[in-house]
């Protein structure tokens, strides 16, 4: 039990006007205040099932979820609970709430071993451990630091930033590419700074981002400069020359076979544009070397018509479009 004198004690009343996100802050005030150390909120999405996180001085972990909430808080959140202990690796598991609790909600945390703590055993608590509101700053006292994002979502968030750069680095659209690692790194810069993160957690997701995108999977190094322009990108970013050359290999191979194929049909069907029927056309194309096998060439039929580069001038048979 606390002794120390708290100016502005939050009562159980104070509570019932908190939004359920100053409910959760005032509640990391109270565990704290209980000896609770390492105390952390959760990020607003992927949370897992809790809105804190703390652990005592053993180093034994706990997850909490806040429930400022009017009706009879539910078994879902006893369930919810007992995942977010699965997923933070946690030995304990507290639903503290403004209200009371359903059977159903009472019966799980009895079988489950969930501390519930409704609002009788809350008034107790705040009278045990006196906690002061939480402060309200004014416009005029208000900073900068007061308006980034406390509650960060890191692994989201490098998600997104990392399909942000792949979505820019794509090698089927390197020739119209015109940027270098460090402008890459600005530009994610830019997108956390619409997304209100701090100067210091911008530069934390930056490094994670030029980090992950190095492994094998990826292979691109965002701390290049000076890349070659005339190449694919994944030259400059650190992805082997050979990876490229491959490439480079795959499109000619690809344009050979698009001009065997075309030369083909055009010599069948002649100037008056006889329609060919498939199979005359296949076993032509085999007798060609770009082509191996009788399904590659019914691959490329597809991908042809599709592309509206032949059509079907007759059942079974094709002409090239003029």
């Amino acid at each position: 039990m606390e002794d120390d004198n708290v100016e502005d004690t939050a009562t159980i009343s104070d509570c019932d006007k908190m939004s359920p996100d100053d409910f959760e802050i005032f509640m990391k005030k109270v565990y704290e205040k209980i000896g609770y150390e390492n105390v952390v909120r959760t990020p607003h999405t992927g949370d897992h099932g809790a809105d804190l996180v703390m652990e005592k001085s053993n180093g034994e972990k706990t997850v909490v979820q806040t429930k400022r909430w009017k009706a009879r808080i539910t078994n879902d959140s006893v369930q919810e609970v007992l995942g977010a202990m699965a997923w933070y690796d946690a030995q304990n598991g507290i639903v503290v709430g403004t209200t009371g609790f359903t059977n159903s909600a009472r019966q799980e945390a009895a079988k489950s071993g969930i501390e519930l703590i409704d609002r009788v055993r809350l008034v107790i608590l705040l009278d045990d451990y006196p906690t002061s509101l939480p402060k309200v700053k004014s416009i005029s006292g208000m900073t900068i630091e007061d308006i980034y994002e406390e509650k960060t979502d890191y692994v989201e968030i490098v998600r997104e930033m990392m399909r942000f750069v792949l979505k820019n680095t794509d090698i089927n659209n390197w020739r119209n590419y015109r940027q270098s690692g460090q402008g890459i790194q600005q530009k994610i810069r830019v997108e956390l700074k619409k997304k209100l993160i701090s100067p210091s957690d911008q530069t934390k997701i930056v490094d994670k981002v030029i980090e992950l995108l190095k492994n094998d999977e990826y292979r691109i190094d965002l701390t290049k400069s000076d890349w070659d322009m005339d190449a694919p990108p994944e030259v400059g970013m650190g992805v082997i020359e050979e990876d490229v050359r491959v490439f480079h290999e795959r499109e000619r191979a690809k344009a050979s076979r698009l001009q065997a194929f075309i030369e083909t049909i055009r010599s069948l069907e002649g100037d008056d544009k006889y329609p060919v029927p498939e199979q005359t056309l296949i076993d032509n194309l085999l007798k060609s070397p770009k082509f191996a096998t009788e399904e590659e060439i019914t691959a490329f039929f597809k991908k042809l018509r599709d592309e509206a580069t032949i059509y079907e001038s007759t059942p079974g048979c094709w002409n090239v479009v003029d």
